[in-house]
């Protein structure tokens, strides 16, 4: 719409949320009212779901409220707050989820107290005579699954957005949220050191891949004609790392989502990514690239002497394809898509 523009004011998004946990709470007692007339599935499905929201709603309170505070209190009029527009789309799209719902849950509830008292006072399990009603929960069901899927998504960008603007505008301030995946979150700076080890493990391998590619350039004629192929196919296979590693390392918060919409690694799987298990990729390629300098030095050696071509010991066709399988799991842990199927 045109000259329409979305309202970030933390304030009134604070108020937005508090407002959908109060729904949430109606919308779960119209859920439990209809579980006790009937037996259905569904709606235990509904109830986890529902919990989910609230633990992700209440985490999201706590960031726009400390938002809010920031925002009252300082005197900076040019404050700028790092919320996404998708954020109030998103608690629309909850909004309209929530009381559909409740409306719905409500009223089939009102048609069964309709009913008469002897079919009324037993359990009763789902007999939906044009299957309107489960078509019509199935769907709500989904609305709120995706819901859900993007909001997990989103706190842990949000997350760290709020910190880094605690730290450069608040001095001193910590935020502790209640997270459900605490792993990544659980206090306040202490998710920023493992952020940090992780980013120095990654920025290793991507380090020791690059030295790997620059070797195997160099030497790629001293390799026998039957690895050539599996060369090539490693080679290709890094560039994918390589650019997956660059991207990782420099997405913002922006490209995170668009990351996310992409189907590529999320910002809470790049938060629970294991620095040890990272480390020990960049241990293998450092001794790869220690084998392929064995093998330039032999090489030189030879010419020296005036030798023939030495193909290569350290690293054959074997040593290749195992780098291959290698790189192939890195790639599937960082959501890259490879060049060649593995294997």
């Amino acid at each position: 719409m045109e000259g329409y523009t979305v309202d970030l004011n933390p304030t009134s998004m604070a108020a937005s949320v508090a407002w959908l946990l109060s729904t949430l709470a109606v919308t779960v007692s119209a859920i439990n009212d209809l579980r006790r007339h009937r037996e259905q599935p569904l709606m235990d499905d509904f109830c986890t779901e529902c919990e989910t929201l609230h633990q992700f709603l209440s985490d999201l309170e706590q960031i726009l409220v400390a938002y809010a505070k920031s925002w009252a209190s300082s005197n900076n009029p040019h404050l700028q707050i790092p919320l996404d527009p998708m954020l109030h789309t998103w608690i629309s799209n909850c909004t309209l989820t929530l009381l559909g719902l409740q409306e719905e849950a409500t009223r089939v509830l009102e048609m069964e107290n309709q009913e008469d008292e002897s079919i009324q006072s037993a359990p009763k399990k789902v007999d939906c005579t044009d299957g309107s009603e489960e078509l019509s929960f199935d769907r709500l069901y989904q609305e709120m699954k995706t819901q859900n899927t993007n909001l997990d998504n989103f706190l842990p960008i949000m997350k760290v957005d709020l910190d880094g603007f605690l730290k450069d505008d608040i001095a001193q301030a910590t935020f502790t949220p209640k997270v459900a995946d605490n792993e990544a979150f659980p206090t306040g700076y202490r998710h920023q050191s493992n952020m940090e080890r992780i980013r120095s493990a990654l920025y290793s391998l991507s380090d020791e891949i690059k030295d790997a590619e620059t070797r195997l350039n160099k030497c790629s004629s001293s390799f026998s004609d039957n690895a050539n192929d599996e060369l090539v196919l490693l080679q290709q296979d890094q560039s994918v790392s390589v650019k997956a590693l660059a991207e990782v390392l420099t997405n913002n918060g922006s490209e995170w989502i668009e990351s996310m919409l992409a189907g590529k690694m999320t910002f809470g799987e790049f938060s629970r990514l294991s620095p040890s298990r990272i480390l020990d990729y960049s241990s293998i390629y450092a001794h790869f690239n220690l084998d392929l300098r064995a093998d330039a030095a032999e090489r030189w050696s030879w010419r020296n002497e005036g030798g023939a071509r030495v193909n290569a010991r350290n690293v054959g066709k074997e040593r290749l394809q195992e780098m291959r399988s290698t790189v192939g799991e890195l790639n599937r842990i960082l959501k890259a898509g490879t060049s060649v199927a593995n294997g």
